[in-house]
C-alpha cells in the first residue's frame, strides 16, 4: 500500500492527457477534459465505496467489463504517468465502432 501512495505522489507532478473539445475522455472521471491524478483518487475513492461528487461512472470503466474496479484504476494511473498510451475501447453495441478514449474520431486510433 505503500508504494501505491508513493505513486500518488508522483502522479501529482504530470500534466496529464488532455481531451479534444467535446469529446468524452475514457477515465476522466471529474469531467474536467484531462486525466490526472484527481482522476485516479477519484476512481480509488469509488473503489473503496465512497461515492465522490462530480463522478462521472459512464466513463470509469477502462477496460470495458462492465465494472469499476482496482482494474481500471491500474490503467488510468498508466495512463495518467505516460507507462501506457491509452488504447482504443470496443463499444458492445457497435464492436465495429471503436471509441477511441482520448478524443477524436471513432476509429481514428491512438
Amino acid at each position: 500500500m505503500r508504494h501505491f501512495f508513493i505513486l500518488l505522489i508522483a502522479l501529482m507532478s504530470t500534466t496529464g492527457i488532455y481531451a479534444q473539445q467535446n469529446t468524452s475522455l475514457s477515465g476522466d472521471v471529474d469531467s474536467d477534459g484531462k486525466l490526472t491524478i484527481t482522476d485516479v483518487t477519484m476512481m480509488v475513492n469509488y473503489c473503496i465505496g465512497i461515492q465522490p461528487a462530480g463522478f462521472n461512472v459512464a466513463v470509469a470503466d477502462l477496460n470495458n467489463d462492465h465494472e469499476t474496479t482496482i482494474t481500471d484504476v491500474i490503467i488510468l494511473v498508466n495512463w495518467v504517468i505516460g507507462q501506457v498510451q491509452p488504447q482504443p475501447i470496443i463499444d458492445d453495441e457497435n464492436p465495429t465502432i471503436p471509441v477511441n478514449p482520448i478524443g477524436g474520431d471513432p476509429g481514428e486510433g491512438v
